[in-house]
């Protein structure tokens, strides 16, 4: 459903009709004919979730929107007014009242039915309810917990972007609230920036786009880039920097990051990940917002709303599941799609019709088969993994201007712990090394083929308070089964260390056709 333009329609209901009837009409359930068996049988269809960013969610709901006394979406805390800006922040830290759903639709219709315009805002200030819904119509859709918090807006594009004006001193217009002891100069942001460029060339394919000098372009970093300067970068480049106990708060929120992306999540993580963000949102009350009534501004909605978000994992599933990117992906692909000044929405309409029919072409594609092969060896330049994914290595030839090595690995390599005890039984573990690809080859030994890699490994891993691991240098050459050959990682050299850049299991909607296999 794509809705005229330029601004929202001020009645949503009215647009969200037609789908809610159809809806309906899906959970009672339509005749349908196998045509396997040539037997009728009823097709039922139920909505579970309705996602999308808080603003969307409101307006959606008919709930107020985020400058509003009760906009929390999922509980009665109520906001505090700014004497000077007139703005609503939320300072309280404390668990409130979740919202129900039966009350959340009696609400509405009461104020729905309300004639007198001043009783009526005074029921939507002290409700956040401004009427009924036709989303609460759905049997399957419960209140709140069905309409899930996104991490995409949420940690991205607004937790990481307001800590980074915090640190950079940007987030008070007041100078009396500033020069504070978690704020950098600006020669140390440069001196961060720096760094990112010149490690970005040595960070795998895998992570997404390269990192940017966050100091010249944090203005135009997207929702992807600040996830990695969340999960991969920042506690590496602030070490140097931040003050033990202020990189200790970001740590806390580092890890439910981290934790949220995995693409399973038990319920002792969820419990790990609510702990976590409890500790992030007091940390953060106690040194950003220190109890000054002029510091008010630090308490955005969005630093209330981490409260919110085990439980929208614990009732709805992964953070990936209800996120934002599939949307914000489609949103690109559509604007561009616009040709006609005149009939925008008409041209659109066309453009996907069109798209939709390409993409039902059948498609294929045919690998090239190898042109020689000698008796014993042939060296390779690149492995495709089981899950689709590339390992490059460092004998392709490149511009070393612009490529980037994708030839750094994490090696999972099953050891015995009692190798040093020859009569011992022998205990296998599973061990993390890491090093570079020099090349692949197949070789074959007593009439059986192996496939290897040649590489030279680190030194060893050590692994701070903080979680980030590092080594110093790198060491001997071995071959080693391509089988043990896990994913691509990064190699950031700073100071004297090399820092691993790794996503381990964070979950990327660019492959989520993985899952599973």
């Amino acid at each position: 459903m794509i809705i005229p333009g330029p601004r929202s329609p001020k009645h949503f209901n009215s647009f969200l009709c037609p789908l809610i009837k159809e809806l309906q009409e899906l959970e009672e359930g339509i005749q349908c004919i196998d045509e396997r068996t040539n037997e009728p049988f009823i097709l039922r269809a139920h909505l579970l979730t309705w996602t999308g960013d808080v603003p969307a969610l409101s307006k959606s709901l008919n709930l107020s929107r985020y400058n509003s006394y009760k906009a929390c979406c999922f509980c009665m805390i109520k906001g505090t007014c700014h004497t000077s800006n007139k703005h609503i922040y939320y300072p309280s830290s404390a668990f409130c009242n979740i919202r129900n759903h039966d009350d959340t639709i009696n609400m509405g219709k009461l104020i729905a039915e309300e004639m007198n315009k001043d009783q009526k805002d005074e029921m939507i200030r002290e409700t956040g309810i401004k009427g009924s819904s036709e989303l609460l119509k759905l049997k399957t859709l419960l209140f709140p917990w069905s309409f899930p918090t996104d991490i995409m807006h949420l940690f991205f594009e607004n937790v990481a972007s307001s800590m980074y004006a915090h640190w950079s001193g940007k987030f008070f217009n007041n100078n009396l609230l500033l020069s504070n002891d978690y704020e950098l100069s600006k020669s140390q942001w440069e001196s961060i920036g720096i760094q990112i460029e010149k490690v970005k060339k040595d960070m795998p394919i895998e992570i997404g786009r390269p990192p940017h000098d966050i100091f010249k372009y944090h203005n135009g970093y997207k929702a992807v880039e600040w996830r990695n300067w969340i999960i991969l970068f920042s506690l590496p480049l602030l070490k140097t920097y931040l003050d033990k106990r202020h990189l200790q708060g970001w740590t806390y929120f580092v890890k439910a990051v981290k934790l949220c992306l995995e693409p399973e999540i038990s319920k002792e993580q969820i419990d790990d990940v609510q702990l976590l963000l409890k500790k992030f949102s007091d940390y953060y009350k106690r040194e950003y917002y220190q109890n000054n009534g002029q510091r008010l501004a630090a308490c955005k909605i969005s630093f209330h709303y981490l409260l919110h978000v085990a439980d929208s994992i614990k009732y709805c599933g992964p953070s990936w599941t209800h996120w934002q990117f599939p949307m914000e992906r489609m949103c690109g692909i559509l604007q561009p799609l616009i040709k006609s000044k005149i009939k925008p929405y008409s041209n659109l309409a066309n453009m996907l019709t069109l798209l939709q029919q390409f993409y039902m072409l059948p498609f294929f594609s045919i690998s090239k088969a190898i042109q020689r092969k000698t008796a014993k060896t042939m060296e390779y330049g690149r492995l495709r993994t089981s899950d689709g994914q590339y390992i490059s290595s460092s004998c392709i030839k490149r511009n070393n201007t612009i490529a980037r090595n994708n030839y750094y690995a994490q090696i999972r390599r099953t050891i015995d712990k009692l190798a040093h005890r020859p009569n011992a039984s022998p205990q296998l573990a599973i061990v993390d090394i890491y090093g570079i690809i020099n090349y692949y080859l197949v070789h074959e030994f007593n009439h059986q083929v192996y496939m290897l890699a040649y590489v030279q490994l680190t030194s060893k891993i050590v692994e701070d308070e903080y979680g980030c691991k590092h080594f110093t240098q790198f060491r001997s050459k071995e071959f080693i089964d391509v089988r043990c050959l896990d994913h691509c990682i990064g190699f950031a050299k700073i100071d004297n260390r090399y820092y691993i850049i790794d996503k381990e299991n964070a979950f990327d909607d660019s492959n989520w056709e993985n899952i599973g296999h």
